[in-house]
């Protein structure tokens, strides 16, 4: 994990600053709406489980 933490960054910072403004202090926290686009570009929806049961285990993390 440690080993792919500048890649990790790099993705989060790109999805993260998606429709937003230059922020002065450079931090941004990701949206639901963004960390969506990550999934579908990574196309994970196609697998065996869909945006909505992703969304569903980001909502409820104990249910899992």
């Amino acid at each position: 994990m440690l080993r792919h933490m500048t890649s990790l960054h790099r993705v989060y910072a790109f999805y993260s600053r998606l429709g937003q403004q230059v922020n002065p202090d450079n931090a941004f926290v990701m949206t639901r709406m963004q960390f969506w686009r990550l999934l579908k570009d990574c196309q994970l929806h196609y697998q065996d489980y869909g945006l909505v049961d992703m969304d569903r285990w980001l909502g409820a993390p104990y249910s899992l």
